[in-house]
């Protein structure tokens, strides 16, 4: 086995930084008014902007330590990942069936979010069998989270206040993001530093999400970037090829 250090800041600081946002956003959405306003000034939605400031320097400078390694070094077979992922792509697919819009983006958005759903639990086949998932399964689900964004955006634009989608805004774009440089990471176009960076950013914002209506989404988001992120402590053996 070979084994390289790494930094072991990555999950476990994100997700204790997500829940501590997680119960922030609840504190602040307590608080809403009789005409589904939030408060004005309140300390809660302080906290979570200075908590976001917090959490995306810290991923920055903890992505900047990462070995900067390719993906057949870092997504090695792990039963625990392959698990999660799954779970991943369980939650996705009951996501498609609650994706907002109309007409033909509610409907490509709900093939697509299928489609994604069945990618990731694929993803998580080749984890358990030691292959590397090719890029076009990481390419669908990007095209899954673009049209989800793009179907959200028609319900966020009727708030009247940015606090209530800001965060769920942020997250879908930084999941994006993340997906795609996990596809380029597949294609060896990049390496680890950008999807580490981008990865943990999503991963808090998916937290920060998890109390509103659209929470098992957020939630699928959770599961797959936990347990596809790369090894804190070695890497060990690689991972063949998909045939």
């Amino acid at each position: 086995m070979n084994t390289q250090p790494r930094s072991g800041i990555f999950p476990w600081f994100t997700i204790i930084e997500g829940l501590a946002g997680f119960f922030l956003q609840c504190w602040l959405f307590s608080a809403i008014n009789a005409k589904g306003l939030l408060p004005e000034n309140h300390i809660a939605g302080y906290l979570s902007f200075g908590l976001l400031a917090l959490t995306l320097v810290i991923c920055w400078l903890g992505s900047r330590n990462e070995e900067d390694l390719c993906p057949d070094k870092l997504f090695f077979s792990s039963g625990a990942a392959a698990v999660g992922i799954a779970l991943s792509a369980v939650a996705m697919a009951f996501s498609a069936f609650a994706a907002h819009g109309k007409g033909i983006l509610q409907i490509l958005t709900f093939g697509t979010g299928i489609l994604a759903a069945a990618a990731l639990g694929y993803i998580a086949l080749c984890r358990a069998k030691k292959f590397h998932a090719d890029a076009m399964l990481h390419s669908i689900i990007t095209v899954y989270l673009i049209l989800r964004t793009m179907t959200n955006c028609s319900v966020w634009s009727a708030e009247p206040q940015f606090q209530q989608y800001f965060f769920p805004l942020l997250a879908c774009v930084l999941l994006m993001i993340t997906s795609y440089y996990r596809a380029a990471l597949a294609l060896g176009l990049e390496h680890s530093k950008k999807y580490v960076f981008f990865s943990q950013a999503a991963l808090f914002c998916c937290f920060m999400c998890c109390r509103g209506s659209d929470w098992i989404f957020y939630l699928s988001g959770i599961l797959w970037l936990t347990f596809d992120c790369p090894a804190p402590s070695a890497v060990p053996e690689k991972l063949s090829s998909e045939e």
